[in-house]
């Protein structure tokens, strides 16, 4: 079902995350670049319409990017041809993707929320398993309400809207609270970095970005 609900958003995808987060998402995106050098492999997981993997690619990165959506990854092939730029993308399941080979960096925007609290430490287990050892975890997403009670307030009613949409379509919890940090660690890796995002300077925070080392 969730494939087929990301099907349809496939063609406004990015341009509704962007306006929808106040361009906190395209942001990440960009910080994240600077852990991914050239010629490194680079797996992106739910890599959507593929901008982020894009920016890894023209920046000298070796690409895969799977994703269950078949019209995301015909999106994400169309960018990279546009540029003439090469990537092994392919409509997968995480649990059913099988490497030859174990990557440098595994990037995952906004999948562990499609998870319930029980699922998600195994999915971090399963995308540890892609990287090898001293290998970079590079994940964003909605992670948990902080800051003042007014912010922690605002962080429920502004993602509150989008998860309802989400949830009742099927494709994500009501509402997921994720300690990304504490999921890292718990699963081996060390917790090099972590970013909170914010709309405007004094806003609240809505989005967070860890960097996590695979030890």
């Amino acid at each position: 079902m969730a494939g087929r609900t990301y099907d349809r958003m496939a063609p406004i995808y990015e341009r509704l995350t962007e306006a929808y987060s106040f361009g906190c998402v395209p942001r990440a995106q960009r910080m994240q670049l600077a852990h991914i050098e050239a010629g490194s492999r680079v797996l992106h997981i739910g890599i959507g319409p593929g901008s982020e993997a894009l920016g890894a690619a023209e920046n000298g990165a070796r690409v895969t990017g799977i994703d269950v959506s078949t019209q995301m990854i015909d999106v994400a092939k169309r960018r990279f041809a546009s540029v003439g730029l090469a990537a092994d993308l392919r409509v997968c399941d995480l649990f059913a993707f099988e490497p030859d080979q174990p990557y440098d960096v595994v990037v995952a925007n906004f999948l562990l929320d499609c998870f319930d609290d029980r699922t998600r430490p195994l999915v971090v287990e399963r995308m540890r398993s892609f990287l090898r050892p001293g290998g970079t975890m590079l994940i964003t997403d909605t992670g948990r309400p902080r800051g003042s009670r007014a912010g922690r307030a605002a962080w429920r009613a502004y993602h509150g809207i989008a998860y309802t949409t989400t949830w009742v379509q099927g494709i994500t919890p009501w509402l997921p609270v994720m300690d990304l940090d504490g999921h890292l660690r718990d699963a081996g890796f060390r917790v090099d970095d972590h970013v909170l995002h914010r709309p405007w300077r004094r806003g609240p925070i809505l989005f967070e970005s860890v960097v996590g080392v695979k030890t």
